[in-house]
């Protein structure tokens, strides 16, 4: 179990498998990369438990845009709006930003 820091800033690790056993905070796996549903697994830097991030205009909301970097390779991307594991969603409340690979709070 990881101990919640909202504070905590971590360079993305792409992994194979986000389900794993022992995904640390920050691991992205890439979910349909260049299909219309794409977007990122990943493990909260808050928390370290796992959801997801949307990619593309196909989506549900909440998705995100890639403002920069290559979709298929995450520890090259920003992404927009900010990303926020919300309470009220059963996050732990981190709230930030990936931006060039690092995911870093506001």
């Amino acid at each position: 179990m990881v101990a919640i820091d909202l504070r905590r800033t971590c360079p993305v690790t792409v992994v194979e498998d986000i389900d794993a056993p022992g995904t640390a905070p920050g691991s992205i796996e890439v979910r349909g990369a260049g299909t219309e549903y794409g977007g990122y697994g990943y493990a909260c830097p808050g928390c370290g438990s796992l959801s997801f991030l949307a990619i593309g205009s196909e989506n549900p909301s909440p998705r995100w845009r890639v403002t920069a970097g290559d979709v298929a390779k995450p520890e090259t991307v920003s992404l927009s709006p900010s990303i926020l594991h919300s309470v009220e969603r059963g996050g732990c409340g981190w709230h930030g930003y990936l931006t060039n690979g690092v995911l870093a709070p506001c």
